[in-house]
Order: C-alpha cells, then sequence, then structure tokens
C-alpha cells in the first residue's frame, strides 16, 4: 500500500512545456478531487501557494514516468503457473522471467508484475531513470512519495470511471510524444508513439498524419495478435489538445472504432473547481487514485522498489557494525579463554609428565604379561575351535532329531565341518515306508539352515518278520 498515513495526495503530471497537478482525497473507496493546478514549469507551480498548501495537507506527490522510458512485455505463463490457484510467488516469476529475452538484467531496474488471465505482464524501468525523475521534482521542494508509468496510472482512471470493459483502447496524447495502450482478450499491450501535440502546430495534414500513425499501431497489433477481435471498439482520448479537429480525424481514420473523449470525472467528484479541459487532467488524476491501491487496481508504485534498497542498504551497514561489535566482543572472549586454557594445559602437562614417569617403571612387567598372552594365545585358539565344533555337531544333531519321527531308525551319521560355518552331513538309516521317509527329508529341507538335502539311495530289505526301507541320504547345512 502506499498511503499508509494520510488519504490525501497530489498527482503531479510532469510534460515539457506545461505541469498539471490534482489534488485528490480519498473517503473509502471513493476519490473526490478538491483543486485542479497548471503551470507552465514544476518551479512556476511550486512557487503557488495552493500547490504548497495542497502538499502540506497530503502525504506528497506521485509523479508519472513516460511511459517511452519503460520497458513493458507480457508472456503466456506456463501451463503450471496459470493453473496455480494462489498468487505467483517473487521467486517463480524471476525464474520465469530469467528465461526470457529480456534486453537487461532485472537487478539494473525497478520491476513490478502483474497477472491477467494466465498471462505475465513486466514493467520495467532502469534505476538511474527512476532516480532522475525523483532528483528532478525534489529539486524544486516537491515530496516524491510515489513514481509510476503513465499507462498504469491511465488504467487504473479508466477502470474506475468506466469499470472495466472487455475491449478498450487508451489514447493518450503528450507534448512531444503519446501512448496508446490496447486492452483486448484480458490482455493488455502499450505502444508509444513518437508523435504528440507539437507536431499538430503544422497544420491539418499532421492530424491527419497522427491519425495514420495510429492506424497503422493497430492494424500492425492485429496482424500479429490474430487470437484478439479484429475491432478497435472504443477509443478514449485523453492529453494535450484533444480538439474536436483530432477526434475527427481519428473518426475517419478508425471507421469502425468508436472515437471518445476521456472524462476523468465520470465517477471522480469534484469541489470548488470547474471540469475545463478536463480530458488534459486525466493523467494527473490517474495517478492519485494509482496512489490509493484502489481494490482491482494495478498497485504499482516504483518508488517501494527505491525504498526497499536504501532500506537494504542501512541494514547492511548495520549489519556490519553488528558483526564488528560482535567481533571485539568475540576477540576479547578468545582472549581470556586462551589465557584460561594456556593455565589448564600448564597444568594437565604436569600430570602427563607424572604418569609417563609411572608408566615407565611398569613398562618390564607389561611385556612380561605379552609374551605369557601370547604363548597362551595358540592352545585356547585350538579350545574355541574345538568348542565351536562341538557346539556346531550338537545344533546339526537337535535338527535331525526335531526332523525325523520316531519310525525313523539311524545307524550311520557322518559329519565333516567345512569354512564358513557350513557341515556336511551324510545319513544311513531305515524307515517303514517311503512316505516317512519323504516327510523325514522334508522337515529337513524346511529347516532354514538346511542349504540342501538329497536322497542318495533307498532299497527294500526283508528281516526276519519285519520289512522297511534302507536309505541313504546327503545334507550341507549352515548355521
Amino acid at each position: 500500500m502506499f498511503g499508509w498515513f494520510k488519504n490525501s495526495i497530489v498527482g503531479l503530471d510532469i510534460d515539457e512545456g506545461r505541469v498539471m497537478a490534482a489534488e485528490l482525497v480519498r473517503k473509502s473507496d471513493r476519490v473526490q478531487v478538491n483543486s485542479l493546478m497548471m503551470a507552465k514549469t514544476l518551479q512556476e507551480l511550486s512557487s503557488q501557494e495552493p500547490f504548497r498548501q495542497a502538499l502540506r495537507k497530503g502525504t506528497g506527490a506521485i509523479i508519472n514516468l513516460p511511459t517511452q522510458n519503460a520497458l513493458f512485455r507480457n508472456f503466456p505463463l506456463t501451463p503450471s503457473l496459470a493453473k496455480s490457484r494462489q498468487r505467483v510467488s517473487e521467486k517463480d516469476v524471476i525464474l520465469f522471467l530469467s528465461r526470457q529475452n529480456l534486453p537487461f538484467k532485472l537487478d539494473e531496474c525497478f520491476w513490478n508484475t502483474f497477472v491477467l488471465d494466465g498471462h505475465l505482464h513486466l514493467i520495467a524501468v532502469k534505476k538511474e531513470v527512476v532516480d532522475g525523475y525523483i532528483a528532478a521534482a525534489e529539486q524544486s521542494g516537491v515530496h516524491v512519495v510515489g513514481i509510476t508509468t503513465s499507462m498504469v496510472a491511465l488504467y487504473n482512471l479508466f477502470i474506475y470511471n468506466y469499470s472495466l470493459e472487455n475491449k478498450f483502447s487508451l489514447l493518450h496524447i503528450c507534448s512531444t510524444a503519446s501512448d496508446l495502450i490496447l486492452y483486448d482478450a484480458k490482455r493488455m499491450w502499450v505502444y508509444p508513439l513518437p508523435l504528440g501535440k507539437d507536431i499538430f502546430a503544422r497544420g491539418p495534414e499532421a492530424l491527419v498524419r497522427f491519425s495514420q500513425e495510429v492506424a497503422r499501431i493497430f492494424n500492425t497489433h492485429y496482424l500479429q495478435n490474430p487470437l484478439t477481435s479484429q475491432k478497435t471498439s472504443r477509443l478514449y482520448v485523453s492529453g494535450e489538445d484533444s480538439s474536436p479537429e483530432l477526434l475527427a480525424a481519428l473518426k475517419k481514420t478508425l471507421a469502425d472504432a468508436e472515437v471518445l473523449l476521456l472524462d476523468p470525472f465520470q465517477k471522480v467528484s469534484l469541489t470548488h473547481c470547474p471540469a475545463s479541459n478536463a480530458s488534459r487532467m486525466a493523467l494527473s488524476v490517474g495517478l492519485g487514485i494509482t496512489y490509493f491501491c484502489l481494490p482491482g487496481h494495478l498497485a504499482i508504485n516504483h518508488i517501494l522498489d527505491r525504498l526497499k534498497q536504501k532500506r537494504h542498504l542501512v541494514q547492511q551497514v548495520l549489519a556490519r557494525k553488528i558483526l564488528s561489535l560482535v567481533m571485539v566482543g568475540l576477540l576479547g572472549s578468545l582472549g581470556y579463554m586462551g589465557v584460561r586454557l594456556f593455565q589448564t594445559g600448564q597444568r594437565e602437562s604436569k600430570r602427563n609428565k607424572e604418569l609417563q614417569r609411572k608408566v615407565s617403571y611398569m613398562l618390564p612387567e607389561i611385556e612380561q604379561l605379552n609374551g605369557k598372552k601370547n604363548i597362551l594365545a595358540k592352545p585356547a585358539s585350538f579350545l574355541q575351535q574345538r568348542v565351536d565344533q562341538q557346539q556346531l555337531y550338537l545344533k546339526v544333531f537337535a535338527m535331525i532329531s526335531q526332523a525325523k519321527s520316531p519310525a525313523i531308525k539311524i545307524s550311520e551319521c557322518n559329519l565333516d565341518s567345512k569354512e564358513d560355518a557350513r557341515v556336511s552331513v551324510f545319513l544311513a538309516g531305515t524307515g517303514p515306508d517311503y512316505e516317512e521317509i519323504n516327510a523325514f527329508l522334508t522337515k529337513l529341507k524346511k529347516n532354514k539352515d538346511v542349504k540342501e538335502a538329497k536322497l542318495i539311495s533307498s532299497s527294500f530289505l526283508t528281516k526276519g518278520a519285519s520289512e522297511g526301507i534302507e536309505f541313504k541320504l546327503r545334507s550341507e547345512v549352515g548355521i
């Protein structure tokens, strides 16, 4: 928001050869003009008491920046950004603009963006240009609280007085140049014209030339943007010398367009001042409306970026000073800690020397004990291996005992240890039938430690009155 403290502002339209000012007051969402002032130069206007009084009563002045000094572009957003229901973040905007073919870097200018129907609109002005216009105004005693481009002020003026139409065009005439703003298909285009009021003094043919240049821009625009409608609809004219002759020339050249004077006081109320030459005051009134940041308007003020930059520089200076103080305190603390550490180090050094002396007496005994340890290490290792082997065998026997049924008789069991805690098992025995033998083999295979179990041979045997099957199997167990 621009106007934080007061609801009064002076919109200051500075052009070559004339300066116009409007004192505006905001009452809720309504805007009222208290006075209109004109002069040939800003110095002359600053000497007038009504102008100085208006500056004292309000926050200050918001000045215009000619559109010719600004870069205006619009880009279709990527599908992910265009479909986002939330406001596009500044990080996403910077990343998006960095991929575009811009004539200068973003950090070299003050820039703002706004989104209309899936298109990102960029307004950027070189920092030195903004600083130059502010410095020129402040030299005349004007307290500048805002600066924005003419096209933003005219757009806000139009939607305040006429609401937002689906399609309209604005033509603002200055002394040496003009601005043509096209709004169509919920997108905006800005075309600066290098022709202004000065050429009108050359006669009727100059009006025709000016009108033809406006028509040429329209035709070029619709050739380059075929998706927009092909009729210019309404063209609103404001600024210097919006004479009936000029309107007639524009109507004759733009046969499909309805050419009208832009009335800045369509909804803006006036007090104690006549509305003569109303269209000439359009830009100064639009500047004041822009400052108030009304709902639905473009809230673009390049001085805020300037203030942010200065605030950032001040913060950097303060940060450096705070860092210097912190460093001084840190160095002092480090010095104190260094002394304490030195004293502690001296005490620890004495303790270490005493320990080294005691250890030197114990070294012969330690070497003797290490010798005995090495002598005992080999028998201990052999015994440990035997113990581990016996435990492994016991685990194998237990596994076989759990897998076999009482009908299975084991007559021979050979175990052969291998590396990596594996045992090769050979079993021979008898069973009443193949069903019992297969059940025994299945239970062995289900054990997660059995890597392989297979039947080597089997045969029927008859001894006396009993019958059975003699079998042999081999398995490998890893535990």
